[in-house]
């Protein structure tokens, strides 16, 4: 391509190159989440002294090793619609779910790691639907652009850690029920927002 062809047009980033954003960002989350979560949980008006204070501290802990593939996973959601396929995240992040489903009851309850046990099998969880999104990258070319729902997902996620902070101001009961009732919500909201990218493209 000549300077001709690059005039009027906006050049997207390679692959590696977006992947490599991506998990760096990732990786940073991952040491802020892990060094920072006695931090993180002041901001969110946990006490030192609640009873949610030590599982809520376990379950950040680990839970941030998983920081990496869930961005790049967000970054690769994105990629795979905007080349208008949503078979291949619905086939990677379906079989990191139900993979996660599998671990929670034997690492919860027959390993008796408890809400550990929870945060690591959402983490290998993570990891495995990364590993399938790497096996279809290859079907999207060599550019492809990302990151357009950056406002949407920060917008959400905003909202939900100010809510989560209300609840947990409350006390563990009103935190408990808020989990339920934001647990119920992304069910449903996760299975018409599927329905909805598929109508879209």
């Amino acid at each position: 391509m000549d300077k001709g062809e690059h005039k009027g047009k906006v050049l997207l980033p390679s692959v590696s190159t977006s992947l490599a954003l991506a998990a760096s960002i990732g990786i940073a989350e991952a040491v802020a989440l892990s060094f920072g979560s006695g931090f993180l949980m002041d901001i969110m008006g946990i006490p030192a002294d609640s009873p949610m204070r030590v599982p809520a501290e376990q379950f950040l802990t680990w839970r941030a090793f998983g920081a990496p593939p869930i961005v790049i996973a967000l970054a690769a959601q994105g990629t795979f619609r905007g080349f208008k396929d949503t078979k291949t995240p619905l086939y990677a992040i379906g079989a990191g779910n139900l993979l996660n489903a599998l671990l929670d009851p034997i690492l919860i309850f027959l390993f008796g790691i408890g809400i550990g046990g929870a945060a690591i099998a959402t983490v290998i969880s993570e990891y495995v639907g990364n590993v399938i999104f790497n096996c279809f990258y290859s079907s999207l070319g060599t550019e492809w652009k990302s990151g357009l729902l950056i406002g949407r997902t920060l917008a959400v996620l905003l909202t939900m850690t100010l809510a989560t902070s209300m609840a947990a101001r409350e006390g563990p009961i009103p935190m408990a029920g808020h989990q339920i009732c934001i647990q119920v919500w992304l069910a449903v909201s996760l299975l018409t927002d599927a329905l909805a990218l598929a109508g879209q493209v």
